[in-house]
């Protein structure tokens, strides 16, 4: 596999901070921008708690929502044709889907406990995480069809964040998770490590074992992308399958990479 060019290889908040300067018009001051997620031209994103889309080229800014509470973790539907996000409406974080060009969000999920948007399976349901079955307070996956129903479990156990590769079928999955941690460089017990294996076999095995966090996997022409702090800063690195190969694809020293995201195209 060649090295990424530098500009592909930029998670995708960050290529979302391009709009900075051409959203500045349609709002009163710079806005805070992240959580975005790429399909074809257009990358949607979270800006002062609702929904925002642009083009890759940072132009065509279009505000999608304008619900009060707070939208985010946006991800496209493999067709590209809905966004799925988690919703704080009516004091309660729940999964909504709405069509990639705006409108009226549906809703999909009516339970109490918090339920988050991980993403999309290869045949277009819902992935989201919840802590609704669990008598710990551990976050499990399940599936939700973007037309509604009730959300089916995902046989993992505790598990955070789930990427599917749509050649091999291979799950690759975190147990854990610090995404929202407000401190930095953490060593122990619950930094999350990648698993990967096969659902008809469940051969789940981990595949990581860095002491600090590997997390929210991505997949592209056979390789998982990742998070990972090895070196101090949180960057972008990738991996073999069976863990072997470990590469960092950007070296960002500043700043934290965070909440990656992976187009269909890479």
């Amino acid at each position: 596999m060649s090295a990424p060019s530098p500009l592909r290889a930029l998670p995708a908040l960050l290529l979302a901070g391009l709009v900075l300067t051409a959203a500045g018009p349609l709002l009163a001051a710079a806005p805070y921008v992240g959580q975005a997620d790429l399909d074809g031209d257009r990358i949607v994103f979270t800006a002062e708690d609702d929904l925002w889309s642009c083009d890759r080229a940072g132009g065509d800014v279009r505000r999608l929502t304008r619900f009060e509470g707070t939208e985010y973790f946006p991800h496209f539907s493999p067709d590209g044709a809905w966004i799925a996000f988690s919703g704080e409406y009516d004091g309660n974080r729940d999964v909504f889907v709405i069509p990639a060009s705006g409108g009226e969000p549906q809703r999909l999920t009516w339970h109490p406990a918090g339920d988050e948007v991980v993403g999309w399976t290869p045949g277009g349901e819902v992935i989201m995480r919840s802590r609704r079955n669990d008598p710990h307070g551990d976050w499990h996956l399940f599936t939700v069809a973007p037309g509604g129903g009730d959300p089916q479990p995902v046989p993992l156990g505790p598990a955070t964040r789930l990427a599917i590769d749509p050649d091999s079928g291979l799950w690759a999955f975190n147990r854990t998770e610090r995404e929202r941690s407000t401190w930095k460089r953490y060593r122990g017990g619950t930094a999350a490590d990648i698993w990967v294996g096969h659902p008809d076999r469940a051969d789940y095995r981990q595949i990581t074992d860095f002491a600090g966090p590997d997390e929210q996997p991505m997949w592209h022409d056979g390789r998982i992308y990742f998070l990972s702090d090895e070196g101090g800063t949180t960057n972008i690195w990738s991996c073999l399958p069976d863990g072997s190969g470990r590469t960092a694809v950007t070296a960002f020293t500043d700043w934290d990479a965070r909440w990656p995201a992976m187009a269909p195209d890479g």
